[in-house]
């Protein structure tokens, strides 16, 4: 189940510079923690002072740029949160944040808010809208840092994120994730157009998902999101809201990836199993990449395992299966 549009305000506080323990005043069910350096941050435990947890490393973020990282870390309701980083990683922010009991104490509630028709959005009706999932709209292109405007679909890169948020309310969960991406980060929105949770949800994300109608009558093009430095115009985002170090679990979630690529690649003519020169028509950045491929694939990125990396051709293979026929021409009988 889902909140749908009235969902409560996020209610956050950043911690001060140096700050190692927060206690907001509000339970706690996420903490962002964003830093510069590699990979690997540092550690986190969750409490009241005085009655910690155990100390965990600070799952593996998100890699926002070269260089900046941003993790998403489930708190369940705890009072407190203790944060201490890595003296080799620096521009350090963290973020308490509850997206379930702001002053409308709204409920979750049962309705998927899910969209059909929309513009530049494959048919199916099985997403959920930003109005589903409680998008707070006035956080939209705050201080932008990423370029945006229409170019034609060229590529579609899959991404990871929030790991070990596995199991949670995917709805708040989406809250927090754009509340981090927009007032944090300054990425203007959420930073991929698609994101898909364990139960197979898919989720709309950046501008509406891919608002191609803004560009004209040509249905190839797509806005630009924020999900890949350097390479975002033309490039389609999609995040998967689980650790993907150990490939897709469950199941669900593979078949509702291949289904939405599936989508994408008939509604913007791209070749699933085919390679391309992917051209940055703002920048002139280039690089050579599976049409459908993974951010590790661009950037070397830890953002996605090696797992997911073993698993992409058999991804690919399972999305021509799932084609319409064209041309009487039969398409393979396999599915995920």
């Amino acid at each position: 189940m889902v909140p749908v549009a009235d969902a409560p305000p996020t209610l956050v506080e950043y911690a001060h510079e140096g700050q190692e323990i927060m206690e907001p005043g509000f339970p706690l069910d996420y903490v962002g923690i964003a830093w510069t350096g590699a990979g690997v941050a540092g550690r986190v435990r969750f409490g009241p002072d005085g009655q910690w947890g155990e100390w965990t490393e600070i799952p593996n973020g998100e890699q926002l740029r070269k260089g900046r990282f941003l993790s998403v870390v489930p708190a369940r309701k705890a009072a407190s949160v203790n944060v201490e980083f890595l003296a080799s990683v620096s521009e350090v922010q963290v973020v308490a944040l509850n997206t379930t009991e702001g002053a409308s104490g709204a409920a979750a509630l049962e309705d998927h808010g899910a969209g059909r028709g929309s513009p530049g959005i494959p048919a199916g009706g099985y997403h959920v809208t930003r109005a589903g999932w409680g998008a707070d709209e006035s956080l939209r292109s705050r201080d932008a840092k990423s370029l945006r405007g229409a170019s034609p679909a060229q590529v579609i890169t899959l991404h990871q994120v929030a790991a070990g948020c596995d199991g949670l309310e995917s709805a708040a969960l989406m809250r927090a994730i754009y509340f981090l991406h927009t007032d944090c980060e300054r990425l203007g929105d959420i930073g991929y157009h698609w994101l898909i949770d364990g139960d197979g949800v898919v989720y709309v994300g950046s501008n509406g998902g891919l608002l191609t109608s803004a560009a004209g009558a040509d249905r190839r093009l797509v806005e630009s999101a924020a999900h890949l430095a350097g390479f975002n115009a033309g490039n389609i985002g999609i995040a998967l809201m689980t650790d993907c170090e150990v490939g897709f679990t469950p199941e669900v979630m593979r078949q509702s990836l291949v289904r939405l690529l599936a989508d994408l690649v008939e509604t913007y003519g791209l070749d699933p199993q085919g390679q391309t020169w992917y051209v940055n028509p703002v920048t002139g950045a280039s690089q050579f990449v599976p049409v459908i491929s993974s951010h590790r694939e661009w950037t070397g990125s830890t953002c996605l395992g090696a797992a997911i990396d073993v698993a992409m051709p058999a991804i690919r293979a399972s999305v021509v299966s799932h084609l319409t026929p064209r041309d009487g021409i039969a398409q393979p009988c396999d599915t995920p």
